[in-house]
């Protein structure tokens, strides 16, 4: 069987057409974004400092490694945000001075402070990468200004500490605790939960997972070991 070849001549100068479809969906995209960041007026400071009386702390579930995103994104549009992170500072390795990087206290987790209504919850449930809101839209939880203020005195405490002192606290805070032993949570959002030890990393600073029940469903977390407390 012959086969035959069309020849044709292509001007690689002209832009590829795109199909409708293609078309289509890309403009749905770009819409969905605009309206998501649009909508986020609902949670805004401006409304936050009109009714400060009934603006609260809530907790975003975001997803992994995406909780500096989200902030960005929740500052840019006017909403107050924060990823509490473990204490900066710089550290030898080395022979040499390194600016400690950005770390989450909890990872997967974004704080936002805003007016409830349905509509704010909505609008933060549709903005990229946030999966949830603990505690859900209609009850979500509430997180103290106390427990905000209570983190950010300890960061400033633990930024002061030299390094070997923070490695020996590490080490005692790792032998305290079992995989399965209860414990109360002292920092965070999730601040005078009780939880149970899932896993015990190692390290200097070990970080631990940990499993709690919030409003009746059983929910995991990561987070510094030195940062639970004993029952």
């Amino acid at each position: 069987m012959n086969m035959q070849h069309r020849n044709a001549i292509y001007d690689f100068t002209k832009p590829v057409p795109l199909h409708p479809f293609d078309d289509a969906k890309l403009l749905r995209c770009g819409i969905s974004e605009q309206m998501a960041i649009r909508d986020l007026s609902m949670a805004s400071r401006k409304l936050v400092a009109e009714i400060p009386e009934q603006a609260s702390w809530y907790c975003l579930h975001v997803e992994p490694r995406k909780e500096f995103a989200v902030e960005s994104a929740l500052l840019g549009a006017d909403v107050e945000a924060l990823v509490q992170c473990e204490p900066g500072g710089v550290v030898l390795r080395r022979g040499r001075l390194w600016e400690k990087p950005r770390t989450p206290w909890m990872a997967g987790y974004v704080l936002v402070r805003c007016v409830y209504s349905p509509g704010a919850m909505m609008s933060l449930l549709r903005l990229k990468f946030v999966s949830g809101i603990v505690g859900g839209p209609a009850r979500p939880h509430r997180v103290s200004q106390q427990s905000v203020n209570d983190f950010n005195e300890k960061v400033r405490e633990l930024t002061g500490i030299a390094l070997s002192k923070a490695s020996a606290t590490a080490e005692a805070a790792e032998t305290r605790f079992v995989v399965g032993e209860r414990a109360r949570v002292m920092l965070g959002p999730f601040a005078k939960f009780e939880c149970v030890v899932v896993s015990i990393g190692k390290g200097k600073s070990p970080r631990c997972k940990a499993m709690t029940k919030l409003f009746g469903q059983e929910t995991s977390f990561e987070l510094p070991l030195a940062s639970l407390a004993k029952l």
